[in-house]
């Protein structure tokens, strides 16, 4: 099993925003997501 997830930078202030270092990372990590589940879509299956 593998997760992919974010820590929270700031668990006091409350925001639906993303914080500056997430956005600005956003697409990289939306990219290592997309590569996870390709790896697992093409991985045989018993």
């Amino acid at each position: 099993m593998i997760l992919l997830g974010v820590v929270p930078a700031d668990i006091e202030t409350y925001s639906l925003e993303l914080s500056e270092p997430l956005a600005a990372r956003f697409g990289e990590i939306v990219e290592k997501v997309r590569s996870e589940i390709a790896a697992f879509a093409a991985s045989p299956r018993p």
